[in-house]
């Protein structure tokens, strides 16, 4: 039966040892029978490495730098927005749509291949930022970008409906 803590009854604790400052680094060593080993190859002081960023991190030194006018300061990283859903899972469907990819690429004209000097790396970095369209009138994306832009566009119709269901009192509860 499941237990249930509360204030009065609070679960177990159990003590936890100290941990040591001092770490040890490990190298891989090939021993005579050919298997491979870890072994020690020294010592690191861990606090201190954790310690070395303590500047970096503290709430008023990184307002104190923004004040000062370093707007920098707070612009670390950028988000990433989009629709992600449709992005591969598994190493394996990446692989396999850069294969897709490969393949479209060698159905090309060969004077199209050779303006990205038949790289198809250089061609995704192109089709990715637009400027592959804008070069070509007559490129037209493979059959499988045309049927995702048709299932987004339905989507986007069926939540339209909905939205205006919703607003105009007629949704289902």
């Amino acid at each position: 039966m499941a237990e249930f803590y509360s204030r009065n009854n609070l679960p177990k604790r159990i003590a936890q040892p100290r941990c040591s400052k001092i770490v040890n680094e490990y190298k891989k060593e090939i021993q005579k029978d050919g298997s491979v080993r870890a072994v020690v190859s020294g010592k690191t002081n861990i606090y201190e490495k954790i310690q070395a960023g303590k500047d970096d991190c503290l709430v008023y030194n990184i307002l104190d730098r923004f004040k000062a006018g370093d707007v920098s300061v707070l612009n670390a990283r950028q988000g990433e927005y989009g629709d992600f859903t449709e992005a591969p899972k598994t190493l394996a469907e990446s692989q396999q749509r850069l294969i897709d990819a490969e393949n479209y690429f060698n159905t090309l004209p060969i004077d199209v291949r050779n303006e990205f000097n038949h790289s198809v790396i250089d061609f995704l970095n192109s089709v990715g930022d637009g400027s592959v369209t804008k070069r070509h009138a007559y490129f037209t994306p493979p059959k499988v970008v045309e049927d995702a832009l048709k299932q987004n566009a339905q989507q986007v119709r069926e939540q339209e409906q909905i939205v205006h269901n919703v607003q105009g009192g007629t949704a289902n509860e």
